[in-house]
């Protein structure tokens, strides 16, 4: 394998970089128009992992710790997930985020009849009633919006399955949390990390 300064872009990254334009097109996501592949190191001041992966700025940027570890043909049902992931974002978000719009819309519904129509004595009761339960409801709302959030990738994965092969996919996902020794904060939470991603597939 030539190290990647010897070329101004490196043969592996152009054949990423045309794999990555061809899953566009078959996903029919013209949204982002990726131009040039990017290792990059660090989120912040944290090392990438090596399962980060994103398109910003017309940019596939891939982390460095994942670099020269997968062929370009294993990373195609990753990038094919994650083109998948964002083409839908925005609505599947909408859908995410419905449970606690939901719940604010509640809110005055409840408070304002209690605090107008109600006596004052009994208002200060069906007042801590409501925001008691008006507050569970919230937490509820919220559980169910970070489990809608969890189940977009799943669905990428799945719509990418679909599309390159279910036993690629796992294959590539295993590779990447082998080299994977400290995925992400949060993962698992709100974005499933790589062995929660395996195993729904597996399921």
């Amino acid at each position: 394998m030539f190290s990647r300064k010897t070329f101004l872009v490196h043969p592996e990254d152009e054949k990423i970089l045309g794999i990555a334009r061809e899953l566009s097109t078959q996903l029919s996501y013209y949204k982002q128009d990726i131009r040039s592949v990017t290792w990059v190191d660090k989120i912040g001041l944290r090392r990438a992992p090596a399962s980060f992966l994103l398109i910003m700025q017309h940019s596939l940027q891939l982390s460095v710790a994942a670099m020269g570890k997968l062929t370009p043909e294993e990373w195609r049902p990753i990038i094919a997930s994650l083109l998948a992931y964002q083409k839908n974002m925005n609505r599947e978000y909408l859908k995410a985020f419905l449970p606690l719009f939901a719940a604010g819309l509640l809110e005055p519904v409840i408070l304002i009849p209690i605090v107008k129509y109600t006596d004052l004595p009994l208002s200060f009761v069906f007042l801590d009633i409501a925001i008691g339960l008006i507050f569970i409801v919230v937490i509820m709302a919220l559980f169910l919006s970070l489990r809608l959030q969890k189940r977009m990738w799943f669905k990428a994965d799945d719509r990418a399955a679909a599309l390159v092969g279910k036993g690629l996919l796992i294959s590539s996902l295993t590779k990447l949390a082998a080299i994977d020794s400290s995925p992400m904060r949060g993962q698992g939470l709100i974005r499933p990390n790589l062995q929660q991603r395996i195993q729904h597939l597996s399921a």
